[in-house]
C-alpha cells in the first residue's frame, strides 16, 4: 500500500508471547537449550538453567506466520541431530507450551 507516495505495509498478524515450559530434561542437567523458530523465519533462543523448574518466555515480533517450531535439548548434540522439537499453531494470542528436553 502507497500512503502519498510512500510505500507503507500495515501489519497483518500481531505479535506474541510464547512461554516454554520444561517438564523435564536429563538427569544432573544444569541447563537446557530452548530455541524456536517461526514460520517466517524468526528465530532465538538460549541455554537456560533447570534449578528450581524451567520456563522461558519468548517475544515473538508481527508477521511471523501460522506455525512456530520450538525445541528443548539436553546438550548440544540434541542440537545438531534436532531432537526435542515440536510445532505449534498460532492463533493470534500467546500461547504456552510444556515440552520435554529431547
Amino acid at each position: 500500500m502507497t500512503l502519498g507516495g510512500i510505500g507503507y505495509r500495515f501489519a497483518q498478524q500481531s505479535g506474541y508471547n510464547l512461554t516454554v515450559n520444561v517438564t523435564g530434561h536429563a538427569f544432573g542437567n544444569a541447563a537446557v537449550w530452548i530455541s524456536v523458530l517461526t514460520e517466517n523465519g524468526y528465530r532465538t533462543g538460549g541455554w537456560a538453567q533447570t534449578a528450581g523448574g524451567t520456563s522461558v518466555t519468548f517475544n515473538i515480533p508481527p508477521d511471523q506466520g501460522n506455525s512456530v517450531q520450538a525445541c528443548v535439548q539436553n546438550n548440544i548434540v540434541g542440537q545438531i541431530i534436532g531432537s526435542g522439537c515440536q510445532r505449534f499453531s498460532v492463533n493470534g494470542g500467546d500461547i504456552a507450551v510444556n515440552m520435554a528436553a529431547g
